[in-house]
């Protein structure tokens, strides 16, 4: 028993020493980063649920995260369509008093990506299918005066779209150094969309 033991355990470092020294693995090296990295198109959507007078125009805060991301060289879709990336803004909040709010505000950008489904075949031999992926790019909690709530909240988006821009760029950095292929790939899809 020992003996079977002994040999599964050199049989399993000795595959981990053969993995180390190959390539790296998308799957296990990639992860996020490899979706991250070659997104550059958004569509923005934002829900609001606030009441009370404490979000007195909810469009601002999509223009501010449109302004955000076009600084920093994204493009926006404002016609959403099923396969674009969407960034999704939830705002909910009341009125605790006659002068306080209490907003929660989320920022989510909802990605598609293609997966494997297993035991899945459309006939062509293809077993992928598109799926909606979510990616927190950051949430919080605000309270306070209701005088200022809007421009507080616009603050945030704006920082949301930030760290997005810097999420995406080191994640760029990242793919792209590990995973040349991708690099290539991503580059010549700029290419033909010009």
């Amino acid at each position: 028993m020992t003996k079977k033991i002994v040999i599964i355990l050199t049989l399993l470092s000795l595959s981990k020493n053969l993995l180390a020294n190959e390539a790296p693995s998308l799957l296990w090296d990639g992860g996020m980063n490899s979706i991250l990295a070659t997104k550059n198109t958004f569509s923005i959507t934002i829900s609001d649920q606030v009441t009370g007078g404490c979000l007195p125009n909810p469009r601002d805060l999509k223009d501010k995260m449109e302004f955000s991301l076009r600084k920093n060289g994204f493009k926006i879709k404002n016609d959403k369509d099923a396969i674009t990336d969407n960034i999704f803004i939830t705002v909910l909040g009341y009125k605790t008093n006659q002068s306080t709010c209490i907003i929660h505000l989320s920022v989510d950008l909802r990605l598609i990506t293609a997966v494997i489904v297993p035991f899945s075949n459309d006939g062509n031999g293809t077993t992928n299918t598109l799926t909606k992926m979510r990616y927190n790019i950051g949430n919080g909690l605000l309270s306070g005066s209701k005088n200022s709530m809007q421009s507080r909240l616009k603050k945030e988006i704006s920082e949301y779209g930030d760290k997005l821009y810097l999420d995406i760029s080191r994640a760029k950095d990242y793919t792209f150094s590990k995973f040349p292929f991708i690099k290539r790939n991503y580059q010549n899809s700029i290419i033909e969309t010009k």
